[in-house]
């Protein structure tokens, strides 16, 4: 009696499910960002996810002839990972949180099945990374303006480059981040990773895939951008692909790219011979079951009980509640010593303490992002002690503090951040200065620029 490959498969699937729907914020950030339609940088998300879902597949005859041996060791590393990632979720880093995730789903699958399938499924999982929102085009960007400087000096028309931005005599254009070309590199470096994969090749002829097709997504993207501004300059501006979109004829140069490494790939090195074909295993013994059976329960319940257990300690602490009209209601714990006070000056001992610890991070110069990062209930409790007319404050019969925070006037104008050392003539300086508690703190949202 044979059993069936896919056996196994349906554990592993229950823990990616398990991983998915407890871990649900990491979730709904690469679902956001998979489906954004303004930078279009992860939409072939979908597709990476899909093909690892088939390599999955492929190998389930090899998942399946591994032996079971619950790894202890794994089951401490996927402990840590979530300690990471329930402290970077609290503290809004999503640069860390979300790509936490594949590496506790495939923790878990180790933890549950030993370290022989989890090298069967190394792969899988780090082919999704290309798929993470973990890459940037800030370097990309710079390259791209560097390059256009220099074909339009040799080339012509007459430019004149600030910053982002290329002035020709009848146009200005600006590299934006979009104009990187991190799209085109992030997926040239995927279909080299997976070509080499599928070939089995060694790690050097590997290494000159990745450089060839890194460096044939480099010069699809500079092509594209070159192509944009001599035709936006030869139309005065009445091209198709400078009044509609370019993103199209970009995807077209890059497919040419792709001919071309297909085309030169070969030549890098020799073909390895494919790993031998394993056969369907015999039915797992009592024994094995038994092991499976118990690294299951375990990878499960570590990835239940740590945010489960978090999420308890929350409730416990005391907390109330801050809402404004027209907002949305908000849990704040208050801070330690200011339990059951009927006074804010009672807690004026645990508040200096905690100003001594959280120092203010207002300043002229600071942006409006750094000013969401500090915590909203210490600047609450800040202003109840010191009377702030604010932030006013009001007492439950319950004895805990709720604060009130005012609105923030908004601004009527649709605006653009300028976004470095150029400005356009229409510049304006819109800043707002608030007074924080009394201290004359003063915050500036940044130069804006009319949009």
């Amino acid at each position: 009696m044979q059993v069936s490959p896919y056996q196994r498969l349906y554990w592993i699937a229950a823990l990616a499910c398990v991983t998915a729907l407890v871990y649900w914020p990491s979730t709904s950030f690469l679902y956001g960002k998979w489906v954004e339609k303004i930078s279009l940088t992860y939409t072939h998300g979908w597709l990476t996810f899909l093909i690892c879902i088939a390599l999955v597949v492929r190998s389930r005859r090899e998942l399946a002839a591994a032996p079971v041996q619950p790894s202890v060791r794994a089951a401490v590393a996927l402990a840590a990972a979530i300690i990471v990632w329930l402290i970077s979720y609290r503290a809004s880093i999503e640069g860390l949180e979300v790509p936490l995730q594949p590496l506790i789903f495939w923790l878990a699958v180790t933890a549950a099945f030993g370290w022989k399938v989890g090298r069967l499924l190394l792969f899988p999982v780090a082919f999704l990374y290309f798929a993470q929102p973990i890459w940037y085009g800030a370097q990309l960007q710079a390259l791209t303006v560097w390059v256009m400087r220099g074909a339009l000096a040799l080339t012509g028309p007459p430019a004149l480059v600030e910053g982002d931005f290329i002035h020709l005599s009848n146009a200005t254009f600006i590299i934006e981040e979009g104009c990187s070309g991190l799209h085109f590199m992030i997926v040239g470096l995927a279909v080299a990773v997976l070509y080499g994969e599928q070939r089995h090749d060694s790690w050097p002829v590997r290494a000159r895939q990745l450089a060839l097709l890194g460096g044939l997504a480099l010069l699809a993207n500079w092509v594209r951008v070159y192509t944009v501004i001599q035709a936006g300059y030869l139309t005065n501006m009445q091209s198709y692909l400078v009044r509609v979109s370019h993103y199209g004829f970009g995807w077209g140069v890059f497919a040419v790219a792709l001919f071309v490494f297909f085309w030169l790939a070969p030549y890098l090195g020799p073909v390895s011979p494919p790993p031998p074909v394993v056969a369907v295993p015999a039915p797992p013994s009592a024994v094995e079951r038994r092991a499976e059976l118990t690294g299951m329960t375990l990878a499960v319940a570590i990835l239940l009980a740590l945010p489960a257990l978090n999420w308890t300690l929350r409730k416990a602490r005391p907390c109330c509640t801050h809402s404004h009209p027209g907002m949305p209601r908000r849990s704040m714990c208050a801070p330690p010593g200011c339990r059951y006070s009927l006074t804010p000056t009672s807690c004026s001992g645990a508040l200096s303490a905690l100003r001594a610890t959280t120092p203010s991070r207002y300043s002229a110069s600071r942006t409006a992002s750094s000013a969401r990062a500090r915590s909203s209930w210490a600047r609450a409790a800040r202003c109840s002690a010191m009377g702030c007319s604010r932030w006013p404050s009001r007492w439950s019969a319950a004895g805990q503090v709720a604060f009130t925070k005012p609105r923030l006037p908004i601004a009527r104008e649709r605006v653009l951040l300028s976004g470095g050392a150029t400005r356009s003539p229409d510049a304006t300086s819109l800043a707002h200065s608030f007074n924080s508690c009394g201290t004359g703190l003063t915050h500036s949202s940044g130069s804006l620029r009319r949009g």
